[in-house]
């Protein structure tokens, strides 16, 4: 009948979504990169019974970094404070001390007016990037992602409060996103992955060239930090796999990472004092991935030579062998993106201020936590011990064991403990597991002196209490336990803190882009690389801005199980704990001396036998 039709929404045909696409591309909301590192493969095709090789050229994908930075900035400003020229210039000398204050910037006691309005715009201008790459397989074939993500800062971006009150926006999330660089088809060897290189260092060049807001004010970009797993970040940084030297940032052996106050001496290894160490000699020149490996005797001798070390003629090859990788000290190479020049200065590619984080939550918790659970059921007090061995064995069971799950089961572990013997050694190590936990997955508001100090006693008492409750392991080898969790956490986590809010480097979303591209490539791809690329690539763009902030939601389920701990008290640390760990207690001092220079009663204080932090 007249008057009564119905509207009905109906399927977008295909030529409805080519179109859509095709101007989302266009207005630059999405984009499909560029061709990049063509690669040689054979594909086997079946012909009339027959079986057929044919050789093609597959391309890497990759979008430039000017183009990232372009659809971050068009996505954040609306969240930057972004005042202008003017607007700087007509701060006063107290609200320009207030903001740099609000940020934790103290060096300002002598500046004048117009230095401090100066350091103000640097501040608001300078957003930090971190980049990530992991190697993963699809569809049979090995990629490589590389993404790259700006780090949530109080400087660049407003405050949740500031930008609204009532808002139940995640704004550390929003902003932290990941974008996809480069996906790299790619082994998992070396040589694979390092033909990118170029092509990563292309894009590093452009970081010169501010790009501009809506308004005309200059942002510039610095790649700040590396994040990623234990392989990768060996990769980028050029260190040695396995062998004696545990850690690329410190260089600590692997027989000394029980060893705390050994640990805690040691100091981080810049990547240009590795490409000093690196070059100092022939052969660390070499645009090769392994230019020490192999040398001959009289090659050895130039080696050392050249780095002021001689030896009688005498002395055999494995003696100049072992001299030769004692003065390397883990390193085999330059930085990964110097490799194509070794000789080249990090600032001529923008890289002077990057830094390869050795402490990463993900990873590192997960694995530590594990190893807790392996080892630690024979620990236990017979009153505790049937209830905890249920949890841990309940959980061991499951299929796929989350960062998240691991975080879950050491609370209800310690909800056990608490119940019981709180003061035990047991109870220590858990009581502390959960607030390190707790601590590295924290937002950037949440990280304050206080809280870095907190982290720094954590980490000590851990440390401690492990060495004190492990000493003979069953199942697991010194090494494995004391291994690069262990260290990456009790010794590197909280200097990392001091710098970076480690929420910010934690790259569980980075992960999960491996299972939504297995997705993405198995039900809209018709599995051939030269077509799987492209589409994965403009998906994930597209998925990443629908995505649900899944850690969020992880970290509130985490919550609702914390929320029966008992509230958080100051660290209580013994005369007879400082007396019996002399030493490490000693370069614990050495490490949080800024907090003690005030004197008693501001960071810490004494009470009878115990000592307040």
């Amino acid at each position: 009948m007249p008057g009564n039709e119905i509207s009905m929404p109906c399927t977008s045909t295909t030529q409805m979504v080519k179109e859509k696409w095709a101007a989302d591309i266009e207005d630059g909301t999405y984009s499909i990169g560029i061709d990049c590192a063509p690669k040689e493969m054979t594909v086997v095709t079946c012909r009339d019974g027959e079986v057929v090789e044919q050789p093609v050229t597959i391309y890497s994908r990759k979008v430039p970094m000017n183009e990232i930075r372009q659809r971050l900035l068009k996505n954040q400003e609306k969240y930057m404070r972004l005042q202008t020229d003017e607007q700087v210039d007509a701060l006063s000398k107290d609200e320009a001390i207030k903001f740099l204050k609000q940020n934790q910037e103290h060096q300002f006691a002598d500046m004048e007016i117009t230095e401090l309005r100066a350091k103000v715009k640097s501040l608001q201008r300078n957003r930090h990037l971190v980049m990530w790459h992991d190697h993963g397989t699809i569809l049979g074939q090995g990629y490589i992602f590389i993404t790259v993500k700006v780090i949530y800062d109080t400087s660049v971006f407003f405050r949740k409060d500031e930008y609204s009150l009532n808002s139940t926006l995640n704004l550390q999330g929003t902003i932290e996103k990941p974008e996809v660089h480069v996906i790299g088809i790619a082994s998992s060897s070396h040589e694979d992955q390092a033909a990118l290189i170029p092509e990563r260092v292309s894009c590093l060049r452009t970081l010169n060239s501010p790009i501009m807001t809506t308004a005309g004010i200059p942002i510039n970009d610095t790649v700040r930090f590396f994040a990623g797993d234990g392989p990768a970040r060996n990769f980028e940084r050029g260190v040695q796999q396995g062998g004696t030297i545990r850690c690329g940032a410190c260089g600590i052996q692997t027989s000394m990472t029980s060893d705390i106050a050994h640990a805690l001496t040691l100091k981080w290894r810049t990547l240009q004092e590795q490409q000093d160490i690196i070059i100092a000699g022939k052969f660390g020149k070499m645009s090769t991935l392994k230019p020490f490996e192999n040398l001959r005797k009289a090659e050895l001798e130039l080696e050392l030579a050249q780095r002021g070390i001689t030896f009688p003629k005498k002395t055999n090859k494995i003696e100049l062998e072992a001299n030769l990788l004692g003065l390397l000290s883990g390193f085999v190479r330059v930085p990964t993106l110097l490799l194509k020049d070794p000789c080249q200065t990090l600032q001529s590619i923008n890289m002077d201020k990057y830094t390869i984080l050795e402490c990463e939550p993900l990873h590192d918790l997960k694995g530590h936590i594990h190893n807790l659970f392996v080892e630690v059921e024979e620990h236990f007090d017979t009153c505790v011990k049937t209830e905890c061995v249920t949890i841990i064995a309940h959980f061991m069971k499951k299929e796929t064991k989350r960062a998240c799950d691991y975080r879950h089961a050491a609370i209800l572990i310690l909800l056990c403990l608490l119940k019981h013997n709180k003061h035990s050694k047991v109870c220590t190590i858990f009581r502390t597991i959960v607030e390190i936990s707790e601590i590295m997955y924290s937002s950037e508001e949440k990280r304050t002196p206080r809280s870095i100090l907190r982290l720094y006693n954590l980490t000590w008492i851990h440390a401690t209490a492990c060495t004190d409750v492990f000493q003979q392991l069953k199942h697991l080898t010194q090494e494995k336990f004391y291994g690069a969790y262990f260290h990456a956490l009790t010794s590197h986590a909280a200097q990392q803190y001091e710098v970076v809010c480690l929420k910010s480097i934690n790259t569980e979303n980075e992960e999960r882009i491996f299972e939504t591209a297995k997705r993405i490539a198995s039900t809209t791809s018709n599995r051939k690389p030269e077509q799987v690329l492209p589409n994965m690539l403009l998906r994930l763009q597209a998925g990443a801005q629908k995505d649900r902030n899944a850690l969020e939601e992880q970290n509130n389920s985490i919550r609702i199980a914390a929320a029966h701990l008992p509230c958080v008290e100051n660290t209580v640390i013994s005369k007879d704990m400082t007396r019996k760990y002399a030493f490490s207690w000693q370069a614990h001092l050495n490490r949080i001396a800024p907090y003690l220079e005030p004197g008693e009663g501001f960071w810490w204080r004494e009470e009878k036998e115990e000592t307040l932090l």
